[in-house]
């Protein structure tokens, strides 16, 4: 694979743009402070809305970039050529050719939190690389590195086409059963464990046969039910214990999922 780097930087201050059309390739990771972003393809069509997550993105050239950086910002950008990649038109996908045979780059990439320490030591070292490109082996290493970002983007779109679906099934599981309190929401979930939630939903279902939503729903119940049979924590208390604001946020869960009150599975433990 033929890299050249032009140059690597980490930005921390506020900073907006609009429709900043990139000629060469950019490859993206953004940690915080994102406000707006949307990439526009070649026919200034919009090709992508970007949220305000620990993500790995791809600009091809040509497109163009309208963003809103805020306080708190942190991300990181490498501009270099890639000859082997290039943007399929029809098909709306990124195309990187290795040895004749066309791998689908993805263009967006959340990042769990364990992915999001990984990737930015790399950034981080591409970066401290960079400044010394002229030097053939930090040029080696650098353009090394960024194959690696590269790796990570393909093994997650080979994931997502073959039984990597059963995998992501049982992340998604596993995350759902260790969020015990029941804080975080299903997309909060998703995007830690690196993929979209629709993606996720789709995994889960073929797998487990219900919707994760469904799954969440379940653990919940049964956690709510175990609090009120052992009689000794008040509604609020049990409310505050599965992440909800209030009493009447519990009431109106029990009676959607089991068409009972708090009192009603309280009084059925005592028969």
């Amino acid at each position: 694979m033929n890299i050249k780097i032009l140059w690597a930087k980490r930005y921390t201050t506020s900073e907006r743009k609009e429709m900043l059309k990139s000629t060469v390739v950019q490859i993206g990771l953004n940690i915080s402070g994102l406000e707006y972003s949307k990439v526009y393809d070649q026919n200034d069509r919009l090709f992508r809305t970007v949220r305000n997550e620990a993500a790995l993105f791809l600009i091809p050239p040509g497109f163009k970039h309208s963003f809103v950086y805020g306080k708190n910002r942190e991300n990181y950008v490498i501009s270099c050529y890639i000859d082997e990649l290039a943007y399929d038109k029809e098909k709306e996908v990124l195309l990187l050719d290795h040895g004749g045979e066309k791998l689908i780059l993805p263009h967006y990439l959340p990042l769990t939190p364990i992915k999001l320490l990984r990737i930015k030591e790399i950034f981080s070292e591409i970066i401290r690389l960079s400044a010394r490109l002229s030097v053939l082996p930090c040029r080696f290493a650098a353009e090394q590195k960024i194959k690696n970002i590269l790796a990570e983007l393909i093994v997650s779109q080979w994931e997502q086409e073959t039984g990597g679906n059963s995998f992501v099934a049982e992340q998604l599981k596993q995350a759902i059963d260790k969020d015990t309190t029941f804080t975080k929401t299903m997309t909060q979930i998703c995007h830690e464990i690196g993929y979209t939630p629709a993606y996720c939903r789709n995994c889960f279902k073929e797998d487990y046969g219900i919707k994760p939503g469904e799954y969440m729903a379940q653990k919940k119940l049964e956690k709510i039910t175990e609090m009120l049979q052992k009689n000794t924590m008040t509604f609020k208390e049990i409310a505050d214990e599965v992440g909800m604001k209030n009493v009447t946020h519990l009431y109106l869960f029990l009676k959607k999922h089991c068409n009972m009150t708090p009192l009603d599975i309280r009084r059925n433990r005592k028969k």
